[in-house]
């Protein structure tokens, strides 16, 4: 009998099972992990102790398989390339003062890790929170550098801290109530109102109000214009460098009736969200100007518009509020009035759950 001998200069070759055999297999095992799981779970209930470690014991020994067969997942990060940020507009300059989002761009955009570390060469001039806003804290240049998590990778820029503009520009008007007006009752007020300010961002401090004769007219600080006697008089607003008049003519043409009581009234509980106006009563005698200017104690919680809705802010903390809202005739002004308000937040009281059917 002869014997069959390999030859020496022929190499013994493992043979690799084609993606179709391994596919087949890998099928093959996912099919006898839901036969086998599907077993144990019929199995339950009979015995609920002894199902659950057979398919702990299955799907453990199902699990090593797998990890034996298929390869290792590959992790691929993407380095950070370049970053670049910018300011609002693209401007290279902020606001005393102010504060200011930069928005950053990391490339490319599928990097893997965007985070950046935010700082600045001189805090003292500008500071930059860990979130990228820059924060003007005195006049002049400072470096911010946005870092990325790639070594080497960051963007610079240079951002100067610069003082807001002065006005260019302004409008002074007279209203009673809504009306705008150039004329005023003799005994009665007008309300004096700057718009159109220009630069809308313009810093001018306090706005000095004037009259060119206290005789015939005189304004008080809050621009409520009271007409003294018969005649013409220029009220002028000046903003910083800016100064512009408007002229006013004071009548006597009807009687007047001064008022002579003042009472305020409004809900005793507002709640933030929910605005309330404040109720004004001048008594059985309604005078002929009935204009009043409002103020709060704490504008922090609850402020007050012109007509008197008092609007609650919303501030941190739970516990309430109390806010004192003070009003003073126009035409009268040491006729004054309080009422004091509690500013609550809204919580729900009570939770009630129904079943449909």
């Amino acid at each position: 009998m002869k014997q069959k001998t390999t030859p020496k200069n022929k190499s013994t070759k493992r043979i690799k099972p084609s993606p179709s055999k391994l596919f087949k297999f890998r099928w093959w095992l996912l099919v006898t992990f839901i036969f086998s799981n599907s077993f144990i779970s019929a199995n339950s209930l009979i015995s609920a102790n002894v199902s659950s470690d057979l398919s702990t014991t299955v799907t453990e020994t199902f699990i090593a398989i797998v990890r034996a067969i298929l390869p290792p997942a590959k992790v691929v990060i993407v380095p950070a390339a370049s970053v670049t940020f910018a300011l609002p507009d693209n401007t290279a300059n902020i606001y005393i003062g102010s504060s200011n989002r930069l928005t950053a761009t990391v490339l490319p955009d599928t990097t893997t890790d965007k985070t950046l570390t935010w700082t600045s060469s001189n805090p003292t001039v500008i500071e930059v929170t860990n979130g990228g806003i820059a924060i003007g804290r005195s006049f002049g240049t400072a470096t911010i550098t946005a870092t990325s998590k790639t070594e080497g990778v960051f963007g610079t820029k240079a951002i100067t801290v610069i003082d807001f503009p002065s006005p260019t520009d302004f409008s002074i008007r007279a209203f009673i109530g809504d009306q705008e007006t150039t004329t005023i009752e003799k005994d009665t007020t007008a309300k004096i109102r700057i718009e159109n300010i220009v630069p809308s961002n313009a810093r001018f401090g306090e706005i000095v109000l004037t009259s060119s004769d206290e005789s015939i007219a005189r304004i008080n600080d809050d621009g409520i214009v009271y007409g003294v006697a018969i005649g013409n008089v220029d009220i002028t607003a000046k903003l910083g460098p800016l100064e512009k008049s408007l002229s006013l003519e004071i009548k006597d043409e009807i009687d007047v009736i001064a008022p002579t009581t003042l009472t305020l009234s409004a809900e005793p509980i507002i709640y933030v969200g929910r605005p309330q106006a404040v109720t004004i009563d001048f008594g059985e005698d309604v005078p002929t100007d009935t204009q009043v200017t409002f103020s709060s104690s704490n504008t922090s919680f609850a402020r007050i518009s012109s007509n008197g809705l008092v609007t609650p802010v919303n501030y941190a903390g739970y516990e309430n509020k109390e806010v004192i809202i003070t009003a003073y005739a126009n035409a009268q002004e040491d006729l004054i009035a309080t009422v004091t308000i509690t500013i609550a937040k809204v919580f729900p009281t009570s939770l009630q759950i129904r079943v449909a059917g």
